[in-house]
């Protein structure tokens, strides 16, 4: 195989959407950013690693735990970056004026780490006695490293040939150890790369929305989409339902 050639799906990509229901509103901070990280974790486990990550912060009420839409003083955003990133990935905030930190790797400890770090560093500002109580609303990962499934033996090329519209995207392959990587999204080429991941905490629920870009991931017929279905079925294993499916033959089809 000297070179493959996989479509790019128009964005928002083809979805797979997630929750993670009746949840005690009143857990703790820590808590739920456990399971949000966890079930980032669960789910990207030898797809993807993350290269960014952004965290939004918000209120809750503080005697029912539900996350209220009541605008938010002070620090709001932070970012994370891989120090490992190849070069050329595009990273920058989601948020303006967003709090930027940089990582060696960004893995699941140090994800949990630096939520826990930020919601923290807010709080000691926080009024014991306000209605409200400070925690976070929402974490995207907008920029992975995606592992390709196909052999470095038989992928002879060094660029991975991206279809989008009417024009191709050349995407560097790496090659770390025996498996072939593919990063994005590149700066000024992709506004998406192969994935990307949204998760928002409403207050005793908690959503997960996966945005899978490529064809690779997609169509029953090339390598990548056996993996997928092994994420689905690791995720729905920790309690995680599937609500909804854009992908042929993976999870729900209705909304």
């Amino acid at each position: 195989m000297s070179r493959a050639k996989i479509r790019e799906h128009e964005f928002p990509g083809r979805q797979l959407r997630f929750e993670l229901a009746d949840l005690d509103p009143s857990s703790s901070r820590e808590n739920t950013a456990g399971q949000a990280v966890d079930a980032l974790h669960e789910f990207s486990a030898g797809l993807f690693q993350p290269l960014r990550a952004d965290l939004r912060l918000g209120v809750f009420d503080r005697e029912f735990g539900y996350a209220l839409e009541t605008p938010m003083s002070g620090q709001q955003a932070w970012f994370l970056e891989a120090a490992g990133a190849p070069r050329g990935v595009l990273s920058a905030p989601a948020w303006v004026g967003a709090v930027r930190e940089r990582v060696d790797a960004i893995d699941r400890d140090v994800l949990h780490r630096w939520m826990i770090a930020a919601i923290e560093k807010r709080a000691v500002h926080e009024d014991p006695a306000a209605p409200v109580i400070l925690g976070w609303r929402e974490i995207l990962v907008g920029a992975v490293r995606a592992r390709l499934f196909y052999s470095a033996a038989k992928l002879q090329t060094s660029t991975l040939q991206i279809e989008r519209g009417g024009h191709t995207i050349e995407y560097p392959v790496e090659r770390i150890g025996d498996a072939l990587y593919v990063s994005g999204p590149l700066e000024g080429k992709s506004v998406a790369g192969p994935f990307d991941v949204n998760v928002t905490n409403e207050g005793g629920l908690l959503r997960m929305t996966v945005g899978v870009h490529w064809s690779l991931w997609t169509d029953p017929n090339d390598p990548g989409w056996p993996e997928l279905a092994k994420a689905l079925e690791r995720i729905q294993q920790t309690g995680w339902r599937c609500t909804y499916s854009e992908i042929d033959g993976l999870g729900e089809r209705d909304a």
